[in-house]
């Protein structure tokens, strides 16, 4: 199942993969800039871009299809902030200081 889960996540992130990449690029940042933001490794962002990555992804979605809601409904209104408090969730959007 795991193999199943690599192949599906790379369709979905076939889709969310250009997205993040033009928004990351859109905000001005390169790919070690996001990665280090986002406490990731300077090398995981270009397989998400490409869709070469994204396991994670079709749990969330797999809950939520058995649930019947869309993944959004799962995520909608949860934020993960970096700031001088630290890094956790919430229910506030990120400031613009942050983004």
């Amino acid at each position: 199942m795991a193999e199943d889960d690599k192949e599906l996540g790379a369709e979905i992130f076939k889709v969310v993969g250009p997205r993040i990449a033009e928004r990351r690029e859109a905000i001005g940042l390169s790919q070690e800039g996001l990665a280090e933001r986002a406490g990731l490794h300077r090398t995981a962002i270009s397989p998400l871009e490409l869709g070469k990555s994204g396991t994670l992804v079709v749990t969330v979605f797999r809950i939520a299809a058995v649930l019947r809601v869309t993944p959004t409904e799962l995520l909608d209104g949860i934020y993960w902030n970096s700031d001088e408090d630290g890094e956790n969730f919430t229910d506030r959007p990120p400031t613009a200081d942050q983004q």
